[in-house]
């Protein structure tokens, strides 16, 4: 549940154009899902981590958290991911 807020905390400051809190929050978000062991929400964290960097134009950032999601994706076997 703390990590669902924090997820949901970061979109609301990435909508609001704050996009270093989006961050904060969005990494706090992964990290508890890491924790949890959750793979699902970690896959759902690198992919709003990386929408949030490449609107901060930082590509090297969303590259890194695209290709944490690929990863998560391809253990898991979902192709939607």
């Amino acid at each position: 549940m703390e990590a669902e807020c924090y997820q949901k905390i970061g979109a609301i400051q990435e909508r609001l154009g704050d996009l270093e809190k989006a961050i904060e929050f969005l990494n706090r978000f992964l990290e508890l899902c890491e924790e949890a062991q959750d793979k699902t929400k970690a896959g759902e964290a690198h992919k709003q981590l990386a929408e949030a960097y490449s609107k901060n134009n930082n590509v090297h950032a969303a590259i890194k958290h695209l290709e944490d999601l690929l990863n998560i994706a391809n253990e898991e076997k979902n192709k939607p991911a």
